[in-house]
């Protein structure tokens, strides 16, 4: 019996031996495959790392003080240049100085990190939040950063932010865009021009 189970394990070996010899180069082949995509993979994944490190840890903020002397108003904001997602046109969120309103003295100061979207022209800068999500041809940022001249176009006062999805002729008539003459500025001017607001604010209220 254990010699019968001998040969048969002797003849097993000789098939297996004679089938690699015969066939070693698909074989080779063959395991080479699996090691290819899996080496592929390890680059590409190394790869996308690679990329989204130097897309999210560019900090390039430039600063910008504009106004509009004709409508009195002012805007400060901090434009962060780095790319959040290069495919979609998404920038790093903009610091951008608001103002709360107030019916009897100056409005209260804040600082926002608004969503930036790029466009052809424009950046579209988000200190509202769009309905429909950042659609173009429903929602209306409240600023959009010309990048040919580098002034901001604000939205007027009372215009529509957002128009309804089966309303295609929304925006002929909903309002259009001011614009305010932008200089680049420090960050230590954007700081001061904020606490010279909020002195302001809080210098009128005695509680």
């Amino acid at each position: 019996m254990m010699d019968a189970i001998k040969d048969m394990l002797y003849k097993f070996k000789d098939k297996t031996l004679n089938f690699v010899s015969i066939h070693k180069t698909e074989i080779l082949v063959l395991s080479m495959i699996p090691l290819g995509i899996f080496s592929i993979q390890i680059f590409t994944s190394n790869q996308q790392e690679q990329q989204d490190i130097a897309y999210n840890t560019v900090n390039q903020t430039q600063f910008f003080g504009c106004s509009d002397k004709e409508n009195d108003i002012q805007f400060f904001f901090g434009l962060n240049k780095s790319l959040r997602d290069i495919e979609n046109g998404t920038y790093s969120p903009t610091s951008v100085i608001r103002m709360r309103e107030s019916k009897e003295g100056s409005g209260e100061p804040y600082i926002i990190e608004a969503p930036t979207m790029v466009r052809t022209d424009f950046l579209f800068i988000w200190t509202n939040i769009p309905r429909w999500g950042y659609n173009d041809k429903m929602d209306r940022p409240k600023l959009k950063l010309n990048r040919l001249t580098g002034n901001i176009h604000y939205l007027r006062k009372g215009s529509v932010l957002s128009c309804g999805l089966m309303n295609d002729d929304c925006l002929k008539w909903a309002g259009g865009y001011d614009v305010a003459e932008c200089k680049e500025i420090s960050k230590n001017k954007f700081n001061a021009n904020f606490e010279l607001l909020m002195e302001a604010y809080e210098g009128e209220r005695k509680f």
